[in-house]
């Protein structure tokens, strides 16, 4: 592979000729041609994007056998090379394993160079990681709003969340501005909330001034703290059969306000099984896959499976559940049937899925509880509180007491977070 360098274009993120010749060839089908075009961009030129788009097919398996080793590699080059998208996706994947244990100091590195290369969405991240430091307060609202006023609907979504739960009245009056701005940069969460109040997002809004050219790199880098370096909150036994647990406080209300907005954009009818769309769940779902995550995901990923006392490797995806007013999810069990075919296969392949972790993500709904049905018990945290159970025996077979239910929301819309725990790596299984 050739390196990419600083000199192999004047703009690192603009798309050469090259790589667009290559996504018409994958857009018409011929994907192993697409990806012989863009290794032969690199070679020639060394231009980033074709790093990108080259990296995306390695680690999807388009055109050839998957290489994420490679696919990271080339993630690597082009964040070297100035791509401020290459730095996050980098950092990203370091935080992964996909290809090996999971590197946050360097993920971090990265991350903060993405941002400093004006990556918005790495700025938005920053930001959350530094809510736990007063002395960072300017430096976290700098970031936010430079990424919010720069174009990033989720950043814009965040300042206006962040001041309408603010204690502090002068705080609190600016929220709305925020909204409408969002909503005009089109975050779905944002004109959601000015639909419900039947008000349009207006063609204009005021801007605070960009302080992106005042950020301090260094000190971000010092001061940021990622989730899953934090103490855990101690696990109180709700029930012993199912062996039913509460958390509280396990992820921050900006953590909960992030997932949400993250996820928002790529909601869509939730599965059950292996993907089958069924009247017994009429909630919506959002995978936060590799391409789709971000330093933070990860974090938060092994935060809550240092919850769940397993290895971040053995668990699926994080997946955003949202209920409408309405919608709910019939009486169901988590772990797979042995003796269903379908099901069977799938322990075959990954493993049995031991343990659930559920997270609230806001709590401005009313009704919604999470029901075992066998035992008659119902739950229901605060924004940040989680719900976690082992869905077997301790000898290993599954337990028809962790039967349970999503109850539907009487009013407002429900967010969660969800986390199934396999007893195998998942790393090799999930793109």
């Amino acid at each position: 592979m050739t390196s990419a360098s600083p000199s192999a274009a004047t703009n690192p993120e603009a798309i050469p000729q090259a790589v667009e010749h290559a996504l018409d060839l994958a857009e018409a089908g011929k994907f192993a041609e697409a990806r012989d075009a863009l290794w032969a961009e690199i070679k020639e030129t060394g231009h980033p994007v074709a790093h990108l788009f080259l990296a995306d097919f390695l680690h999807r398996g388009i055109g050839g056998e998957r290489d994420p080793l490679t696919a990271r590699n080339l993630l690597k080059a082009a964040a070297l090379a100035g791509s401020a998208r290459g730095a996050s996706l980098y950092a990203t994947f370091a935080a992964s394993d996909v290809d090996g244990p999971r590197n946050f100091d360097e993920a971090a590195d990265f991350l903060v160079m993405a941002a400093s290369l004006g990556d918005l969405a790495s700025m938005a991240e920053l930001a959350i990681m530094l809510t736990a430091d007063p002395s960072q307060r300017g430096n976290r609202q700098a970031l936010i709003e430079a990424a919010a006023m720069r174009g990033d609907g989720i950043a814009a979504w965040l300042a206006h969340q962040w001041r309408l739960e603010s204690a502090d009245r002068t705080v609190r009056a600016d929220a709305d501005v925020w909204l409408m701005y969002a909503a005009r940069l089109g975050h779905p969460l944002a004109v959601s909330a000015l639909r419900a109040r039947m008000r349009p997002a207006p063609a204009q809004v005021r801007a605070p001034l960009d302080r992106f050219h005042l950020i301090p790199w260094e000190i971000i880098r010092e001061k940021i703290v990622l989730p899953h370096t934090r103490p855990l909150p101690s696990a109180v036994v709700e029930l012993n059969t199912p062996y039913v647990r509460s958390m509280r406080g396990l992820l921050t209300a900006e953590e909960c306000d992030y997932l949400c907005a993250k996820g928002a954009d790529r909601l869509e009818p939730a599965r059950v099984g292996q993907g089958t769309l069924h009247e017994a769940r009429t909630n919506e779902s959002s995978t936060f896959d590799l391409m789709h995550a971000s330093v933070l995901v990860q974090s938060l990923d092994t935060r809550i499976a240092l919850a769940l006392d397993a290895p971040p490797e053995n668990g699926e995806r994080l997946v955003l559940l949202r209920y409408l007013t309405g919608q709910a999810y019939a009486p169901h069990f988590d772990w797979l049937d042995p003796e269903a075919s379908g099901d069977a296969a799938a322990i075959e392949a990954g493993g049995q899925r031991l343990a659930t972790l559920i997270t609230y993500l806001n709590a401005d709904f009313t009704g919604g509880e999470t029901h075992f049905v066998r035992t008659n018990a119902a739950f229901r945290g605060n924004k940040g509180d989680a719900l976690l159970w082992s869905n077997v025996l301790p000898d290993g077979s599954v337990d028809a007491a962790t039967e349970h239910a999503g109850r539907p929301p009487l009013s407002g819309e429900k967010y969660l977070l969800s986390k199934w725990m396999r007893d195998r790596s998942q790393a090799q299984l999930r793109p």
